[in-house]
């Protein structure tokens, strides 16, 4: 029994070492949304993830509100639903904040991208969704 228990804890300490997976290779990109408390709003967020296609995913929600997404480089467009609100959308990875962008009335729209395929981080407000680029 003690030599199982040996091999056991030797395979769980290769595994912590080395890691196992892609997944475990990428970083958690944290989008934060602020502003108005109890703004509602909505969006879409593209995330890259090594060679793997981009995967778009739809996020709604009421300030402040947090997400943790995995891959390499995100963007996200994000809509308040009312335009007199103030809304704020931060990207950050590894404890470094990459964009900040506010939404001041009357503007709905917010666009935040992180660092990644597209280059550097950037972060704009408009009064019309903007395009994918």
């Amino acid at each position: 029994m003690l030599y199982f228990a040996r091999i056991i804890g030797f395979l769980t300490f290769l595994l912590l070492v080395t890691g196992t997976s892609d997944a475990s290779q990428s970083e958690m990109i944290q989008l934060e949304v602020n502003g108005d408390f109890g703004a509602a709003f909505s969006g879409d967020c593209r995330i890259v993830s090594g060679k793997m296609p981009v995967k778009r995913y739809r996020i709604e929600g009421k300030v402040p509100a947090t997400y943790w997404l995995p891959g390499d480089a995100v963007s996200c467009s994000l809509q308040k639903s009312k335009m007199a609100e103030r809304l704020e959308a931060k990207i950050t990875r590894g404890n470094v904040v990459e964009v900040q962008q506010i939404s001041m009335p009357p503007l709905r729209w917010i666009l935040v991208t992180s660092s990644g395929p597209w280059g550097s981080a950037k972060g704009t407000s408009s009064a019309a969704r903007p395009l994918w680029q």
